[in-house]
């Protein structure tokens, strides 16, 4: 079976597996090690308002890695 990419097709997805999908990203949050490599690769390739979105993003500045 071929691997897909399921954050390209979340629009496809039923609720339960967005619900799992959501639940797992907004964990990883509190991550420091997760968050910094996140923060590097948004550095390194993604638009500023894409960073900006990241970092401000509610749960972030309420969890426990660092935001500028």
């Amino acid at each position: 079976m071929p691997l897909l990419d399921v954050y390209g097709r979340t629009h496809e997805l039923d609720t339960k597996s967005l619900d799992s999908i959501a639940t797992r990203l907004e964990a990883r949050c509190d991550s420091t090690r997760y968050m910094g490599m996140l923060h590097e690769y948004l550095d390194a390739s993604a638009p500023c308002r894409v960073r900006h979105a990241v970092w401000t993003f509610p749960t972030a500045r309420a969890g426990s890695g660092s935001v500028p």
